[in-house]
């Protein structure tokens, strides 16, 4: 009777044992993860791109795209340059390869390009680092060539959606 009793009493200990222990040793590590990552993190403000050409007003779409990689590498944004570094855009070139062809020989796909002049500069207007980048993709011919503009738009939204993400893992070394 004592021999069925003392095995019911150690099950009991490590059922126990085996119960808490997932949560002693998981609080322990926590804590200085959280710590650890909001100690290391800058802020950036991220200037609204300035566009060399007249007719193409691409601005807005770069700035969406910048944003929204920044934030997706968990970076924060802030809406001021005091304390805080700040990026400046300048896209400089949007002229496809094939610009002296015919659309006519062109029958089935273009190639469009976007050209951008990325400058990081710190709280003290220092710049820290410069850097070109160039973002290319072929599309289909639009068939109606009336709502090209919505159509253009459209395919260099998809481009800096796809491609932007260099320009946020680039510049997060140096923040």
């Amino acid at each position: 009777m004592r021999h069925i009793f003392k095995k019911k009493i150690i099950i009991n200990k490590n059922f126990f044992l085996i119960l808490f222990l997932p949560f002693f040793l998981s609080s322990c590590s926590k804590n200085n993860i959280k710590k650890n990552h909001t100690q290391n993190q800058q802020s950036i403000f991220i200037e609204m791109p300035q566009n060399k050409l007249v007719f193409e007003n691409l601005s807005s779409l770069v700035y969406e795209s910048i944003n929204s990689n920044f934030l997706r590498l968990g970076i924060k944004l802030t809406g001021d340059k005091k304390n805080s570094f700040y990026l400046r855009t300048l896209i400089e070139n949007l002229d496809t390869d094939y610009k002296f062809l015919s659309p006519d020989l062109l029958t089935y796909t273009e190639k469009i390009r976007i050209d951008l002049n990325c400058q990081l500069f710190d709280s003290n207007d220092k710049l820290l680092n410069e850097k070109k980048f160039s973002f290319s993709t072929f599309i289909s011919k639009p068939k109606d060539y009336s709502d090209n503009s919505s159509f253009l738009d459209f395919e260099y939204r998809k481009l800096l959606d796809r491609d932007s993400y260099r320009i946020a893992r680039y510049f997060k070394k140096f923040l």
